[in-house]
């Protein structure tokens, strides 16, 4: 495998895809026209909006983590109202001549401010920022997979238009070396040394030289519109993708590559975490068997008016400080049952998580495996090559010198343009 690396971590594994093949990088000439695979890997990371929705997902489960953060401190409240009753408020004062009974106004202002701090929540508070925090952290790694999908598919799609390219360059090949051999056929056929039938089946094959010749054309405008929208360009942009497919040896180990996917694949991080933030939801619910402690502060004022003036009435204000226990002892067994259902959800995606270990190692193993296959396709291929072109040459040269036939011509016509693709 080639590991290639970028501002996410190791390229996946399923990069084995690229694996004799790499881009000998032209320099850029200008950013308007000339693009290597370089300079479209960075833009497309840039501007490409799958990329973008992940980043401001990963700013969402960021921001939800510090509101979890901030449940670990004290709510204040504050409360303001008006009352008016049907009598004034009465209340007992001491005089000089005993006790006595003073009505007040039938006007009632009132302010509240409360201060509440959880002091135990049956860990229901810390399992939550832990779960968010997770999340936080999957949300990254979803993040780094779609970055490194993106640069696996820019590649792939840079690479398949290189190759649509060379394919036109071998039709391109095959029909100057067809439309050569119809003009010898139509010469010998001129001067009575060929029947008619050679040159209709060389003009046959003409004609579908052309047609294979087109296709490789529209395949390369189809790779070039590609190409333009991953990049957030006019899909019929004049740019000028620059390379060059070369030979080259892959390096790493099978061990290697398997071990490099364990430690690196996105999928594999994302379902581990996906079983601790299950777990946590667990201890959420469990939490709920617990009591539940907090302590408040309490002022109060009260006044006749907005401004709260007591008037005539005294003690128009008060504190209060307290602490409270709440224990909901029975709920008809609502909350066994969630965290039954939350165990059963840890049980479920630790059985996932083993059979995407499963999937990593076989698409590993596979791809390594076509590797391989195909660096040795690759030096049977150079031989068959050289052996059809001799063979064109050869054929070529006896039908010219009348030993040979049209036949033979094309069937090596046909081997040279199947071995140079």
């Amino acid at each position: 495998m080639k590991t290639i690396c970028s501002s996410g971590g190791r390229f996946p594994v399923l990069a084995l895809a690229a694996f004799v093949l790499v881009l000998s990088l032209v320099p850029s000439l200008g950013a308007e026209e000339y693009v290597n695979l370089e300079e479209s890997v960075k833009r497309g990371l840039e501007v490409n909006d799958a990329i973008l929705a992940a980043q401001y997902r990963l700013q969402s489960a960021e921001a939800q983590r510090k509101a979890a953060l901030g449940d670990f401190g004290p709510r204040v409240t504050v409360g303001y109202g008006y009352t008016r009753s049907e009598r004034g408020e009465t209340q007992l004062r001491l005089t000089e001549t005993g006790v006595a009974a003073v009505t007040g106004s039938r006007d009632l202002w009132s302010l509240n401010l409360n201060v509440n701090q959880p002091l135990f929540t049956g860990f229901r508070l810390l399992n939550a920022y832990q779960r968010a925090r997770i999340s936080s952290e999957v949300t990254a790694e979803v993040l780094r997979q779609t970055r490194l999908e993106l640069i696996l598919f820019i590649q792939t799609n840079f690479l398949e238009l290189l190759k649509a390219r060379e394919d036109v360059r071998s039709a391109e090949d095959s029909l100057a070396r067809l439309r050569s051999q119809l003009r010898v056929s139509q010469a010998f056929y001129d001067v009575g040394l060929q029947p008619r039938l050679d040159v209709l089946q060389a003009e046959s094959d003409v004609a579908q030289a052309e047609q294979v010749l087109l296709l490789a054309q529209n395949s390369v405008a189809t790779q070039q519109a590609r190409l333009n929208t991953l990049l957030d360009w006019p899909v019929d942009r004049a740019t000028e993708y620059v390379g060059t497919l070369e030979y080259f040896p892959m390096e790493v180990s099978l061990e290697d590559a398997l071990e490099a996917a364990r430690q690196n694949r996105p999928s594999l991080g994302i379902a581990r975490m996906s079983v601790d933030i299950a777990r946590r939801d667990a201890d959420i619910v469990r939490g709920t068997f617990y009591p539940q402690v907090g302590a408040n502060f309490d002022y109060f004022r009260f006044g006749d008016d907005p401004a709260m003036r007591r008037g005539d009435l005294p003690d128009n204000d008060e504190w209060r400080v307290g602490a409270a226990l709440q224990w909901e002892i029975f709920n008809s067994f609502s909350d066994y049952h969630r965290h039954r259902g939350a165990v059963y959800d840890i049980s479920r995606l630790e059985r996932e998580l083993s059979q995407e270990q499963y999937q990593v190692s076989f698409e590993v193993n596979a791809n390594y495996l076509g590797v391989v296959s195909a660096r040795e396709r690759i030096g049977a291929a150079r031989t068959g090559v050289v052996a059809a072109r001799e063979g064109y040459r050869m054929a070529e040269a006896r039908y010219k010198a009348q030993v040979g036939t049209i036949t033979e011509v094309l069937d090596a016509q046909a081997r040279l343009t199947s071995s140079e693709a």
